[in-house]
């Protein structure tokens, strides 16, 4: 299991890889706007607080309180251009997107993957996009499914078919640029 900290890391990842037909991309839909967001403060704030090394210089109440402040009051327009307040999730465009989707992701695929039934061979995840390398075609539905099971997120599959794996067209793309 690795969580990667790059989208060169992933490719990189992918580089290395012999590709076979059990190959596949996951990508968890709508991460940012799904991710429950007072779980994952709640899984921030247990990280920096109870488990880093080093003590944060912002008391805990006052990091939650702003943590709440920016995702649970953020106000946003929606397309017919009213004032929206997003209730649940991150809105769209935040930069605390990335951040609530990793630390949640992380925490469900802790829970998933210390099964050693459903671990495959190969996970790396950068953010909401994971590579994994299946045992059979079923192993890969039960890993699908065990993370819908645990969490709140829909994993959507692509698999390595023709010589390459979809996604890894796209991010390869996005890297020359």
């Amino acid at each position: 299991m690795s969580e990667l900290n790059s989208s060169k890391e992933f490719i990189d990842l992918l580089h290395n890889k012999t590709l076979t037909a059990l190959t596949a991309s996951l990508d968890a839909d709508n991460s940012f706007t799904n991710v429950p967001v007072t779980e994952t403060i709640n899984l921030i704030l247990n990280e920096f607080y109870h488990f880093h090394q080093v003590p944060m210089d912002i008391p805990e109440t006052l990091l939650r309180n702003l943590l709440e402040e920016c995702t649970t009051e953020s106000p946003f327009r929606g397309p017919d251009g009213k004032l929206y307040r997003q209730v649940d999730g991150v809105v769209i465009g935040s930069p605390l997107g990335v951040l609530f989707a990793n630390f949640y992701l992380g925490s469900v695929e802790r829970r998933v993957l210390s099964d050693h039934a459903i671990r495959p061979h190969s996970y790396g995840r950068y953010v909401n996009d994971i590579f994994v390398e299946a045992r059979h075609q079923t192993h890969l539905q039960e890993l699908c499914q065990a993370f819908a099971k645990n969490s709140f997120l829909n994993l959507t599959s692509e698999h390595y078919a023709d010589g390459s794996l979809p996604f890894f067209r796209h991010l390869s793309k996005a890297r020359r640029k």
